[in-house]
C-alpha cells in the first residue's frame, strides 16, 4: 500500500525522508515513525507505537496518509495551518480492540478487529527551512463515531483525540 502511494504521487529521488515521535492521538502512548514527503504536500508515515493494556505494554503499527495543501512563510517560520489525513492501525496482539479493559454496555458495541481507520486534522510549525517541526493533530476513529453516537450525550470525549508529533525531515 505504502509503495503504491509513493509510486503513484511522487519517485523516491525527489522526496524528503524523516523520523517522527508522537504522543496520543490513538497513534499509542508513544511512537517512533519513518516519513516520506513527496511533492510538498504529501506525506506517508509509518510507525510502531506502545500503549499501556492493564498492566502491560502492547504494540501496534501505525500507517497514515496526510495532505497539508497550504504553507504560509512567515520568517524565520513557516506554519501548515491545515493537514487532513487518513489512517490506520493494527494491534500486534490479540486483545486491542477485541478484549478491551474500557467498559461498554454491549459485547456487539463496536465491530471487534485489530484494524481501526480513521480521519485526522493537523497544524504544524516549522522553522522556514522545514528541517524540524511540530504538528498538532486532531483525530477520530471508527470506534469514537460508534461511541458518540451509541451514546448520544455530546460528550466528544469519545469521539475525539489529540496528539503532538516532532518530526524531523533530512
Amino acid at each position: 500500500m505504502i509503495a503504491a502511494i509513493l509510486f503513484l504521487f511522487g519517485s523516491f529521488a525527489h522526496g524528503n525522508w524523516g523520523v517522527s515521535v508522537s504522543t496520543g492521538a490513538f497513534q499509542g502512548r508513544t511512537s517512533a515513525s519513518a516519513i516520506y514527503e513527496f511533492s510538498g504536500a504529501h506525506d506517508v508515515e509509518f510507525g510502531l507505537g506502545q500503549y499501556p493494556f492493564g498492566d502491560q505494554t502492547r504494540w501496534q503499527v501505525n500507517l497514515g496518509y496526510r495532505y497539508s495543501p497550504f504553507h504560509l512563510d512567515w520568517s524565520p517560520f513557516a506554519w501548515r495551518p491545515l493537514a487532513i489525513g487518513l489512517f490506520t492501525f493494527y494491534a500486534l496482539d490479540d486483545d486491542y480492540f477485541l478484549v478491551s479493559p474500557g467498559k461498554y454496555p454491549s459485547r456487539d458495541y463496536y465491530e471487534e478487529t485489530k484494524l481501526r481507520v480513521g480521519i485526522e486534522l493537523a497544524t504544524a510549525i516549522y522553522p522556514a527551512r522545514r528541517h524540524f517541526r511540530v504538528l498538532f493533530k486532531m483525530v477520530m476513529i471508527d470506534t469514537g463515531v460508534v461511541a458518540f453516537v451509541n451514546n448520544r450525550d455530546d460528550n466528544v470525549e469519545y469521539l475525539l483525540a489529540t496528539g503532538i508529533s516532532f518530526q524531523y525531515l533530512f
